[in-house]
């Protein structure tokens, strides 16, 4: 399994349990012969890399962002609080994520 992402996001199990669940069920398609081990493997991994991928460097700007104070109180979650209406929250999260998503993009090229 190649699962990666910090701890206070808690997506390693699941994603973990969604891995394992993956695997097996193509090396059951294996076992059963509609499938080669090869096509088997790289279906597992063409749908894995991707996805875990992304949660990577979600994990890495969520981390940066709580361990950086200045970051987490420009945050959605403290700026809007429990105060913002559902749209305004759904909009800012829209934002954050797009943001992180291009700063993310940025690190890594650096």
């Amino acid at each position: 399994m190649l699962t990666c992402a910090c701890i206070e996001r808690g997506q390693g199990l699941n994603h973990g349990i969604a891995d394992a669940a993956n695997l097996t069920q193509l090396l059951r398609s294996v076992k059963e012969g509609s499938k080669n081990h090869e096509a088997a493997v790289n279906e597992y991994m063409n749908e894995l890399v991707p996805r875990a991928g992304e949660e990577v460097k979600m994990s890495v700007v969520n981390t940066d962002m709580l361990h950086d104070w200045e970051k987490l109180l420009d945050s959605p979650f403290l700026k809007a609080g429990g105060h913002a209406t559902q749209t305004n929250k759904i909009a800012l999260e829209e934002q954050r994520h797009k943001d992180a998503i291009l700063k993310a993009e940025e690190d890594s090229k650096s």
